[in-house]
């Protein structure tokens, strides 16, 4: 383990990694051989442009990876590798990831390199769930990317109601024997075998319309939807229509009132 990493828990027990914004190192968080015995977790995290990995789950075990969004780094978005095991990575935003660094400079694994989505290499008894998997991967790279790729001897895994759209090469790919790994309900438009992911109409109704359902827009504002203080101006609003309220008997809202003769 070469890498200069924006977060390194090493050998860690307990902790509780959240709310990061890390961006531009060779691996944005890197776990190694840490959560045994503990509870790990890394949740709302934003890692970016990393030279490689987004986040790398290395020799650990359960460990949370939850509610991330990990884009545009130049390895997979979420990797898991050499004995990782029981650990859980569900509803992450996980797009445009890919892999074009030369077979020569693979960074955990042996050449070839691999990359995109989520990639499992030598990982058992994890968890993958939930995460809305999009555009990763890279044309020029054959078959070394994917949305979601199981690489052998992984074994064990339950991947799970996972949305997939627009990845190279295959938005679900296990390169394991049959029945290695469990598939239940994807949804994807390519898979290699076949069946592992299905087409979901309400993915395409989501494209077709303009709308991605997945896009976290509370990143655009930088903090400002999350921080505004929301009840105080509920209450305000709330004021200000129980005044008007108060006035309407006062306006014969009975009806038009004609004068006597």
């Amino acid at each position: 383990m070469d890498e200069a990493t924006g977060v390194l828990p090493y050998f860690a027990g307990t902790a509780d990694i959240n709310h990061n914004t890390v961006a531009q190192n060779d691996v944005g968080v890197y776990v190694f051989e840490s959560g045994t015995g503990s509870l790990t977790s890394l949740n709302h995290n934003r890692t970016r442009s990393s030279t490689f990995d987004g986040i790398v789950l290395d020799l650990t075990d359960n460990v949370t990876v939850q509610e991330n969004f990990t884009e545009q780094n130049h390895g997979p978005g979420i990797g898991l590798y050499e004995g990782a095991s029981t650990n859980t990575v569900e509803n992450n935003q996980v797009e445009r990831n890919s892999t074009d660094f030369s077979s020569t400079d693979c960074p955990i694994t042996l050449p070839p390199c691999y990359g995109g989505g989520i990639l499992l290499y030598d990982a058992s008894n994890n968890t993958v769930s939930g995460n809305h998997v999009r555009n990763n991967g890279t044309a020029n790279t054959p078959e070394n990317t994917d949305g979601i790729r199981v690489n052998p001897p992984s074994m064990e895994n339950f991947i799970q109601s996972n949305h997939l759209r627009g990845n190279v090469t295959h938005d679900c790919h296990d390169a394991t024997a049959p029945g290695d790994n469990t598939w239940v309900d994807n949804h994807g438009e390519t898979s290699f075998p076949m069946g592992l992911c299905s087409d979901d109409p309400n993915d395409d109704f989501a494209v077709e319309a303009g709308w991605d359902p997945s896009f976290p827009w509370y990143s655009v504002y930088d903090g400002l939807a999350t921080d505004y203080d929301w009840p105080s101006l509920y209450s305000a609003i709330d004021a200000q229509i129980q005044g008007l309220l108060e006035l309407l008997p006062q306006l014969g809202v009975g009806g038009v009132r004609r004068p006597s003769p």
